[in-house]
C-alpha cells in the first residue's frame, strides 16, 4: 500500500493515512492509544509477552517488560534475582574491594563473609561495644562494616581470625592502626 492512500479507521471511521502499522490494525493512532492492552493484543498491535521459568526457583513467570528485554528476563521476582536473600545480596561490593585490596597486598585471602561475620560478632562494634543496627547501610555512618584487627597495610590477612565488625565511623576513627593501638580511642 502506498503512503498517500488514505483508509477509514475501523474504530471511529475517521479517515487515515495508510501506513505499515495502521494499516494492518485497522485504526487511527488517536484511537489505538486509547485501546486497552487486552484491546491491543487482540488486534495485533502488541504482542503477548512470553512465559519463561525461572533460572533459581523454576517457577513460571512472565516478564513485567516486553520486546527484547522480555526474552532476556531470567528470574521471577527480585528476591530470586538477589540469589534467593529477601534483602539481596547487601554486602556484595564490601566483600569484593575486601578481597581485592587483600590481593593487591599479597595478603592471605579467605572468603569473609559479612553477614557471617556480623552474626558471630553479635551485631556488636569490637571498638566502642555499641550494638550496630542491622538495617543500615553499611556506607551510613552507624553503619556495619568489616575491620582488619591487623590493617592489611601493616601486612594483616583477610580472614576471620583477623576481621571484626565495626562502625563505620569507628573504623574509619581507627584508621590504619592495630588492634593495640586502638584502645586509646575508647579509653
Amino acid at each position: 500500500m502506498t503512503k498517500s492512500a488514505t483508509l477509514n479507521c475501523s474504530v471511529c471511521g475517521a479517515p487515515m493515512w495508510a501506513t505499515k502499522d495502521s494499516a494492518a490494525v485497522g485504526c487511527c493512532q488517536p484511537c489505538r492509544r486509547r485501546l486497552t492492552t487486552e484491546e491491543k493484543l487482540k488486534r495485533g498491535i502488541l504482542r503477548p509477552r512470553p512465559v519463561l521459568r525461572c533460572e533459581r526457583c523454576g517457577s513460571d513467570f512472565t516478564p513485567k517488560v516486553r520486546g527484547r528485554a522480555a526474552a532476556k528476563a531470567r528470574f521471577c521476582s527480585v528476591v530470586c534475582a538477589n540469589g534467593g536473600v529477601p534483602g539481596g545480596d547487601r554486602y556484595k561490593n564490601q566483600r569484593k574491594m575486601s578481597l581485592r585490596r587483600a590481593r593487591l597486598r599479597a595478603a592471605l585471602v579467605e572468603v569473609v563473609d559479612p553477614l557471617t561475620l556480623f552474626t558471630r560478632d553479635g551485631w556488636r562494634c569490637h571498638i566502642c561495644g555499641k550494638r550496630v543496627r542491622q538495617d543500615l547501610p553499611g556506607n551510613h555512618p552507624a553503619g556495619p562494616t568489616i575491620d582488619h584487627l591487623i590493617p592489611l597495610s601493616q601486612g594483616g590477612d583477610h580472614s576471620y581470625a583477623n576481621t571484626a565488625l565495626a562502625h563505620r565511623r569507628c573504623n574509619v576513627a581507627k584508621g590504619v592502626r592495630a588492634v593495640g593501638d586502638q584502645l586509646a580511642l575508647v579509653g
